[in-house]
This record gives C-alpha cells, sequence and structure tokens, in this order.
C-alpha cells in the first residue's frame, strides 16, 4: 500500500468511526489494526448482515481470499471497492 492509499484508507476509517457510536467504536477500531479483515469484521465496518456480504463477494464488489472455508479481505481492497463505487471502475 502506498503513502496516498494509506491517506484514503485513514480518512475512510476515521469517517466510520464518527458516525458511529462511542461504545462500538473500540471494537471498530480493534479491526483497523488487523491486517486480513474476515466476514464478521467486513459486518461490523459496513453495518450489513451476512448476506449482503455474501452477495458483495458473488457480486465481485469487494476482493477476497478463501482459506479453509474463511473469507479473507484486506483494506486494500475494501480502498478498491470505495473507490469503484464512488467513483466508477477505471
Amino acid at each position: 500500500m502506498n503513502d496516498e492509499d494509506y491517506l484514503k484508507l485513514q480518512k475512510v476509517q476515521n469517517a466510520l468511526l464518527m458516525l458511529r457510536p462511542e461504545k462500538s467504536r473500540k471494537r471498530l477500531e480493534k479491526s483497523f489494526l488487523k491486517i486480513f479483515l474476515n466476514s464478521q469484521d467486513i459486518m461490523l465496518i459496513f453495518q450489513i448482515c451476512a448476506k449482503t456480504a455474501y452477495r458483495w463477494r458473488k457480486e465481485k464488489y469487494l476482493k477476497f481470499n478463501r482459506v479453509r472455508g474463511t473469507y479473507l479481505y484486506t483494506w486494500g481492497g475494501i480502498l478498491d471497492m470505495i473507490d469503484d463505487r464512488l467513483f466508477g471502475s477505471e
């Protein structure tokens, strides 16, 4: 991840924190420290249900890897999804 992506990630994370009530911010901050995120983290970050996470994988909105039955995501994949959804595919 280059410096520009890192700055974008910081902005996204700060915006996500501002949208949350104080009591749920600590759980969200723990997700920010992870390199790989699981489906539970994705559902927490975006406040979506398991079915939506499944649909995002199926429709290839969100890049993922499957390791031993567990779906893993990266912050780079999340930034790519946000860029694609906000600015369109390049």
